[in-house]
């Protein structure tokens, strides 16, 4: 793998065709990320990192510009998540029936992501606070959401040496399995 961790993410949501990727960065990474050039990609600055997560998926859903159009949630650590896991996933979650509105893969208690939303989310995620992101308000409503079984991909971030060192050894792993 080439470039960074967060490049390799943005590369796999620009080869899966998303209209838009909204990228939620610090000032540091924004000085460096806004010269790679990326076509349909917003970087959003987060002024207060130390918020935590839930301060970032606020900023990115606030930048999203359609009311009505569906959404994934992915972090930029997630290096494994390819734009084949992507795209099946995004099958599977526009397969799903009227009555569910949110597609998350979930692993003994833990979400992981990328987590998929339609455009009834974006008002409830806005809800959130502090380093749960939006794990109570999924909570709050998970009889409309779809539990997938997820894979590791869907739980393997990079967030230490360590981690980055397993990433090297591992191989790219299969596109997700269909529902």
């Amino acid at each position: 793998m080439g470039g960074t961790l967060l490049s390799a993410v943005i590369d796999s949501a620009q080869k899966s065709d998303f209209d838009m990727t909204y990228v939620v960065v610090s000032r540091e990474t924004l000085s460096v990320v806004t010269s790679w050039g990326y076509n349909r990609v917003q970087f959003v600055l987060n002024e207060k990192p130390e918020a935590g997560q839930s301060g970032s998926l606020q900023l990115g859903l606030r930048a999203i510009e359609s009311k009505e159009d569906s959404f994934c949630i992915l972090l930029g650590d997630m290096p494994m998540v390819t734009s084949e896991v992507l795209r099946g996933l995004r099958s599977s979650f526009l397969e799903l029936p009227q009555n569910k509105s949110a597609m998350i893969p979930v692993r003994d208690g833990r979400f992981g992501h990328p987590s998929w939303f339609r455009p009834i989310w974006k008002h409830r995620l806005l809800e959130s606070s502090g380093d749960m992101g939006g794990r109570e308000i999924i909570g709050r409503y998970k009889d409309e959401v779809s539990f997938i079984s997820g894979a590791d991909y869907c739980f393997f971030d990079v967030d230490t040496p360590r981690d980055y060192e397993l990433l090297k050894g591992k191989e790219v792993c299969p596109p997700a399995p269909s529902q």
